[in-house]
């Protein structure tokens, strides 16, 4: 019988092991705030700290490894024996919940659309966001001083669904205004004023700041800007923002997007960022969130690997599609 055992219980060593981890890893996920003074002190304790809670789990599971190896094994063996059943362990309690991730990227997947050639914007724009601003912002500007452009129907939405993406579906809200740049004196009085704080599609800082000193000259001496109600068609639709499954709690699987689409619906350009996340293997518990909101919880992978998590991203990607000015002296 190995030294420190008795009846092929488990070592002294080993119990002093779940003894010391699994008081740190009280300490650690009742105040987590030690754990943050660990890391501004020392690091080390702070390392030590975030790791205990983990340290006892993985000790815990390698006793029951060792409870269910000791039948099968010889007392000389057992030790080691219960090393990769240990694994095993931590590595199948998550293995459902990467299913079901796996299974929600398949259900959410849209094939990204590359623009086959720079889409030029012209009739109705409709510029639909899933953000909170209201009136013709610059990216609105932008879009009316193009050539071409009739007017721009700002779309603000709190949420889109995943029907409305995939379908290319853009009902109105309450809110949307469409906006049009009138020749001075033909807009009402009552019509809703924009401020200018810079250009949208310049190349540079300087190429905005050129458009923008550009735009208020203009309308101070050749335009106003009009307000009415929504239209309802549109030429092109340019969507973007982001997207949140409403039926999982804790909203664990999301997108950013962005699309471009003709009045005939045909998809023109699209990104869909998705990601979910799962348990992570093996299973752990890690600490998550601000100094404010600093807390333990099980440790979790993003699913896909290497999905950007920048929301700006598609955004930019819908601007470099279309085909308008980037600087005040482009004709």
């Amino acid at each position: 019988m190995a030294r420190g055992t008795a009846g092929g219980g488990m070592p002294k060593f080993f119990k002093q092991y779940l003894i010391v981890t699994g008081g740190l890893g009280f300490l650690a996920v009742a105040m987590p705030g030690l754990v943050i003074i660990g890391f501004f002190m020392l690091i080390i304790p702070g390392l030590i700290l975030s790791f205990a809670p983990t340290a006892f789990l993985w000790g815990c599971a390698y006793a029951v490894a060792y409870w269910l190896a000791r039948s099968r094994l010889g007392p000389k063996w057992v030790a080691l024996g219960a090393v990769p059943l240990t694994a095993a362990i931590l590595c199948a309690i998550p293995l459902p919940s990467i299913l079901m991730a796996q299974a929600k990227l398949a259900r959410y997947h849209l094939d990204p659309v590359v623009a086959a050639r720079p889409i030029r914007p012209t009739g109705d724009v409709r510029l639909d966001r899933t953000t909170q601003s209201s009136g013709c912002d610059n990216q609105c500007l932008a879009l009316l001083f193009e050539p071409g452009v009739r007017s721009v129907t700002v779309n603000n939405t709190r949420e889109t669904s995943f029907a409305q993406i995939r379908d290319g579906l853009a009902p109105l809200t309450q809110y949307a205004r469409t906006f049009r740049l009138m020749s001075n004196g033909q807009c009402a009085a009552g019509d809703q004023k924009t401020e200018i704080s810079g250009g949208y599609f310049g190349k540079t800082r300087e190429d905005n700041r050129a458009m923008a000193a550009e735009w208020k000259a203009r309308l101070t001496s050749e335009f106003c800007l009009s307000s009415s109600l929504p239209i309802a068609r549109y030429d092109l639709l340019l969507r973007s923002g982001a997207w949140r499954a409403s039926d999982e709690p804790g909203e664990r699987t999301s997108a950013d997007y962005a699309e471009i689409r003709t009045g005939a619906n045909r998809l023109l350009m699209r990104v869909f960022n998705l990601r979910t996340s799962s348990l992570q293997a093996p299973l752990n518990i890690a600490f998550t969130g601000g100094i404010e909101n600093f807390r333990p919880g099980w440790g979790r992978s993003q699913w896909p690997r290497g999905v950007s998590n920048s929301w700006e991203a598609p955004g930019h990607e819908l601007d470099a599609a279309l085909a308008v000015r980037r600087s005040a002296d482009q004709a």
